[in-house]
C-alpha cells in the first residue's frame, strides 16, 4: 500500500528556528558583549551575566572543537551538545512532539470526543466504554499516565527491558540464562531455587555473583489492555498491537495497527477498492490480494500504464494453511462470488462463511469488493486489515484479539 494515508470519506474504510550551533552562540556572545558594555546594572549582576557569557564561550568553543574533531581521518569524537547530527534531530524532534502536545491540549473539549463501546469480547465485558479525546484516553484510566496525543493497545501492560548497564561477559551470560529461566519459570520465588536453576544452566559461580547488580526494568507501553488466557500468547504477542490518535489536520481520529499480536480489522460496510497486498479476513480464513501485469502486458507496449492490472488471491484457509489455494482473476470476468458453496467461483472450507461472503468484480479501472451478495451482508463480515493509518468513521466495528469495538464520534456541544 506503499504508506499513503487513506481517508474513509473517499472510500469505505480503506487503509490502503533552523539552529546552527555557532551562529547560534555567536549570537548570544554578541548580545552579552553588547550589554557588558552599556549595561547600568548593579555590578553582582553585570558579574553574572560575564559568567554567563563565559559559559557560552567555552561552549561554543566546545562545539567548535566537536566539529572539527568529527572531520574525516581525525579518529577523534566527543559528546557534546548538539555536537551531532544525530543530537540535532533528537533535539528538534523533541520540539516538534512539544509543540504538537501543545496543539492538541488546546482542542481537548472543542474537538470531537471517541466513544469505544465492547460488542463482544472473549476477555472484557460486554458494554463497556472507553472515551478518548485528542490527548488520548479519559478518566485516568490510561495505564501509561502519559497525555500525548497516542493511545496503545495491547495483551499486555509492560515489556521487560534490558538492564541499561551491564558491565561484564559474564553479566551478558548471566542475563540471557536468568531470562530463558524466568520465561520458563514465571513462580520462581526463593534464592535456592534460582541458584539450582543456574547450576542447572551451567553458570558459574563468578556468573551468578555478578547476576546480582543485573536488575530487570519493565516500561509500560500500553494504556489499555485486551487481555489473553492463553499465557504463552500473551508473552509472544507482547507489546503494542495497536494505536488511536487525534489528527489536528484533518480533525479526524485514526487508527492503525502496528504489526504485533492477532492484528486489528475494521469491518467492510461499502465496496472498497482492492490495492497491492491488502489483506482481508473471512470467518477464519485469510486472502492477501495482489495486483500485478502480465510479461504479455508489459512486452512492446507503448502506454503500458493504461493496460488494467490482474488479480491474483492466495487464500490462507484452516485446513490449508500452510498450503494456501492461489486464485487469477481475469479482467474480463464482470463479478466472482466467494462462499463455502460449491456454487461459488471461489469456495472456502470455512464454516464460519456464508454461503456467499463476498463479491469481487472489475469496474472500469479497478477490482471492487464487497461484502455479501446481491445486497444481502454476510454474517460474519468481511474485515480489512489496518496496516495504513485509517479515519475512524461514526457507527465504525474494528477487532482485535477476539474483541469487537463500535465506534461513536461524540461532537462537543458549542
Amino acid at each position: 500500500m506503499g504508506g499513503r494515508e487513506s481517508s474513509l470519506k473517499d472510500q469505505a474504510w480503506c487503509s490502503n528556528n533552523n539552529m546552527n550551533c555557532r551562529n547560534w552562540f555567536t549570537e548570544v556572545e554578541n548580545v552579552n558583549t553588547e550589554a557588558k558594555r552599556t549595561s547600568p546594572m548593579p555590578k553582582t549582576e553585570l558579574q553574572q551575566l560575564l559568567k554567563d557569557q563565559k559559559q557560552m564561550g567555552k561552549l561554543n568553543h566546545n562545539v567548535q572543537t566537536t566539529q572539527q574533531s568529527t572531520l574525516p581521518g581525525t579518529g577523534n569524537y566527543k559528546n557534546d551538545i548538539f555536537a551531532s547530527d544525530e543530537q540535532r534531530l533528537d533535539f528538534k524532534s523533541a520540539l516538534k512532539q512539544q509543540n504538537r502536545i501543545d496543539r492538541l491540549s488546546m482542542l481537548v473539549g472543542k474537538a470531537p470526543r471517541l466513544e469505544l463501546k465492547v460488542l463482544s469480547s472473549a476477555f472484557l465485558e460486554k458494554g463497556e466504554v472507553l472515551y478518548l479525546n485528542p490527548l488520548g484516553l479519559e478518566e485516568n484510566r490510561s495505564l501509561r499516565k502519559v497525555s500525548d496525543g497516542f493511545t496503545y493497545f495491547g495483551c499486555k501492560k509492560a515489556i521487560r527491558k534490558t538492564p541499561k548497564v551491564i558491565n561484564s561477559q559474564n553479566q551478558i551470560k548471566v542475563y540471557k540464562k536468568q531470562s530463558q529461566i524466568i520465561d520458563n519459570n514465571s513462580n520462581l520465588k526463593n534464592t535456592d531455587n534460582f541458584s539450582a536453576q543456574m547450576g542447572a544452566t551451567g553458570a558459574s559461580l563468578d556468573e551468578m555473583n555478578d547476576s546480582k547488580n543485573v536488575s530487570y526494568d519493565k516500561e509500560i507501553v500500553n494504556d489499555f489492555v485486551i487481555p489473553t488466557k492463553n499465557e504463552e500468547e500473551k508473552e509472544k504477542h507482547r507489546g503494542r498491537q495497536f494505536q488511536i490518535y487525534f489528527d489536528p489536520d484533518s480533525f479526524n481520529y485514526k487508527i492503525k495497527d502496528l504489526g504485533v499480536g492477532y492484528g486489528a480489522f475494521v469491518k467492510l460496510t461499502r465496496p472498497i477498492v482492492l490495492r497491492d497486498n491488502f489483506l482481508l479476513n473471512m470467518g477464519e480464513s485469510y486472502i492477501v490480494a495482489n495486483l500485478f501485469k502480465s510479461q504479455d502486458d508489459m512486452i512492446g507496449i507503448v502506454g503500458v500504464n493504461k493496460v488494467p492490472m490482474k488479480l491474483r488471491l492466495k487464500i490462507f484457509s484452516v485446513v490449508k494453511a500452510d498450503q494456501p489455494d492461489v486464485f487469477s482473476c481475469q479482467n474480463e470476468q464482470q463479478e466472482i462470488i466467494i462462499g463455502r458453496t460449491p456454487n461459488c467461483d471461489i469456495r472456502i472450507e470455512d464454516k464460519l462463511l456464508s454461503k456467499a461472503q463476498a463479491t469481487i468484480r472489475f469496474d472500469g479501472d479497478n477490482w471492487v469488493l464487497q461484502d455479501g451478495f446481491e445486497g444481502r451482508e454476510s454474517t460474519n463480515g468481511t474485515w480489512l486489515y489496518l496496516n495504513e493509518d485509517c479515519d475512524i468513521e461514526n457507527g465504525m466495528v474494528f477487532k482485535s484479539n477476539q474483541t469487537f469495538f463500535e465506534a461513536t464520534i461524540l461532537q462537543q456541544d458549542s
